[in-house]
């Protein structure tokens, strides 16, 4: 018996005590470098032993994960609309932020969304009813919130995911809204250093936006719910108030520090990560570059082939002027007229290239997993940013003095020349960008190890309701004060109406009282 007690104790040592849950995740945005972002977290819910439903345009395929189910909606997201022809149309046709998402809801927020509610196998799950989940995760961005009826069809919490930081809507569900004087969203730059017509123009994009999510998008929202689903609540905006944690790709040392509430977790920053080896033509062609290479991607969405004529001319005019080498990524078959010192690429591993020493800058959209990496490489950066989130980073990069903005329209061969000698000769660049990759890296916790906890948080307690702020259901008029600030104006405009009359009346007295003392 003695023995057979020790045999236990030393079995059970080994054995670790783990919370099993049944994880629902939708993220539907037809763009890969999204759910690169949302793979390294799904992938570590799988592998903590949780059993993991993934609805996804892009779906991993990975034999290794026994605990993860992915249904495929990749026909119907990249089917319904693409993200590459709204980020070209908004550097070709600049317009307001808030302008372009009115004109993409039909398609980006609609007819995507019955796209995927409409799949068979999304289908199946809705109406099988047997079907349950211990909390659901929803990529939550402009056009999206009304997904968060599966929170009510599963009766489970929910959490928010963002590849970028949250945008109002997202903040305004959590009584977290954005500071109008210097932050409003990753659409729009800020900062301490606008100037007032800054400030004025990010004033109406916190008002402009509120009044496309609250009178264009939400509507469509609640007509897609009650087609879809027959549950209790067919406001999209309730249901996306009742989100129990956000999880944002965003952090205080790139993104603008700023006071958040409990239950908003920002998860940017270092991911750790496997480094694997370059392939070997692109080892030895950074090897054999003894005065550096100069990196050139426009991210996964933007097509370098597509760029205008006169625009890539000059960026070949001013590769063949600089001493470095260059790596570019170009999706065309190849490039007329193109230099000796210039290697076209289909698809590049950037982490990896960007670790490799003799990388000297790289020329980025300013997609923010692109920055991020060029931060953990300490790469310098030249941002030519085309909409979305873009805008913002670069605005950032130039703010931190970690790279130079060069806007698409501005590009001849001197000002690329210039732009590239300045980032790779002056050290400022360098010293600064390795300054950040070492505070980014410096954190109590890793960001991937943060958002799992978080996660499981909400799982073990059912939910995070206890950190939410009272500001989430205040009505807007109080969470401003109005009804204070009308009350205090109110009083004080009918205290001095009274004191004006009163006086009226002294007046009168008096006046009559000496009358009456000279007639008599």
């Amino acid at each position: 018996m003695f023995v057979f007690t020790k045999l236990w104790i030393v079995i059970l040592c080994f054995v670790q005590v783990t919370i099993s849950a049944r994880i629902l995740i939708l993220c539907t945005a037809p763009s890969i470098s999204h759910h690169l972002f949302y793979r390294k977290i799904i992938r570590e819910l799988s592998l903590n032993g949780h059993e993991v439903v993934s609805i996804t345009p892009d779906p991993m395929n990975d034999a290794t994960l026994t605990n993860l189910t992915e249904i495929d909606i990749h026909n119907e997201t990249y089917g319904a609309f693409s993200a590459r022809q709204i980020l070209e149309e908004s550097k070709s046709e600049p317009k307001s932020i808030v302008n372009m998402f009115r004109k993409y809801l039909p398609i980006a927020g609609v007819e995507l969304s019955h796209r995927v509610l409409n799949s068979s196998k999304v289908k199946e799950l809705i109406t099988n009813p047997n079907e349950h989940f211990d909390v659901f995760i929803n990529e939550l961005f402009m056009t999206n919130a009304h997904f968060f009826a599966f929170k009510e069809h599963f009766n489970c919490p929910a959490i928010a995911i963002s590849s970028v930081d949250a945008v109002p809507n997202v903040r305004d569900a959590i009584g977290n809204p954005p500071h109008p004087n210097y932050y409003g969203s990753v659409l729009i730059k800020g900062g301490s250093k606008l100037t007032f017509w800054e400030r004025l123009e990010l004033l109406w994009l916190n008002v402009d936006f509120r009044m496309y999510y609250f009178w264009d998008y939400l509507p469509e929202a609640n007509k897609i719910i009650k087609k879809h689903f027959k549950i209790k609540t067919n406001d999209a905006w309730e249901l996306e108030k009742s989100v129990d944690l956000v999880l944002a790709n965003a952090n205080p040392i790139f993104n603008i520090p700023q006071p958040l509430v409990p239950n908003y977790i920002q998860i940017g920053g270092y991911y750790e990560r496997k480094h694997i080896p370059l392939p070997q033509d692109l080892k030895e062609f950074l090897d054999n570059s003894p005065n550096g290479v100069v990196y050139f991607s426009l991210g996964s969405n933007i097509q370098s082939g597509n760029l205008p004529n006169k625009i890539k001319k000059s960026i070949l005019e001013a590769f063949d002027q600089i001493p470095y080498n260059i790596i570019w990524k170009f999706d065309k078959e190849n490039l007329a007229d193109i230099s000796s010192n210039v290697l076209l690429k289909k698809w590049l591993p950037q982490p990896d290239l960007l670790d490799h020493p003799n990388v000297k800058a790289f020329i980025t959209h300013g997609g923010i997993h692109s920055v991020e990496e060029a931060i953990d490489s300490g790469v310098p950066i030249i941002g030519v940013p085309f909409g979305a989130d873009q805008d913002f980073n670069i605005y950032r990069v130039v703010d931190l003095e970690i790279g130079r903005e060069l806007q698409l329209e501005d590009i001849t061969t001197e000002s690329l020349v210039k732009a590239i000698t300045d980032v790779v000769n002056n050290p400022k660049y360098k010293n600064n960008i390795k300054k950040l990759s070492e505070l980014n890296r410096d954190q109590i916790i890793k960001p991937l190890d943060r958002a799992i906890w978080w996660i499981e948080y909400v799982i073990r307690h059912k939910g995070a309701k206890q950190l939410r702020s009272p500001a989430a259901d205040l009505p807007w008029y109080k969470f401003l004060l109005l009804d204070i600030i009308g009350f205090v104006v109110g009083t004080l405009v009918l205290s001095t109406i009274a004191f004006i009359y009163l006086i009226k009346i002294i007046l009168r007295l008096l006046i009559f009282r000496n009358l009456k003392n000279k007639t008599e």
